[in-house]
């Protein structure tokens, strides 16, 4: 996943409300409250995400889809799958950290 595709799921759990802020995203991800303006700055919205960090976004989305109503559930398998597709395009991209 690149970072473009961060800041893109960022938005989608905020339209959800999973999410309040870059702050709570980035505690959501177990990374420092800044992490997220760092893909921001010029040129970084092409680098690629940790994998450790796109792993903790996969575990605690699969988590909370366990625990929500079907319908917020279909939208959060939708949100995994867009995960998916960002990450293996920021393979076939090849630039990394």
């Amino acid at each position: 996943m690149l970072g473009i595709g961060l800041e893109n799921t960022y938005r989608s759990l905020r339209e959800m409300g999973l999410v309040k802020s870059q702050r709570d995203f980035c505690r959501f991800l177990s990374r420092g409250p800044g992490y997220l303006k760092e893909f921001r700055r010029a040129g970084r919205d092409m680098v690629k995400v940790s994998a450790v960090t796109v792993e903790t976004l996969q575990s605690r989305l699969c988590a909370i889809k366990a625990r929500v109503p079907a319908q917020i559930a279909v939208e959060l398998d939708d949100i995994l799958e867009d995960i998916e597709r960002a990450c293996r395009v920021a393979d076939v991209i090849g630039r990394g950290r």
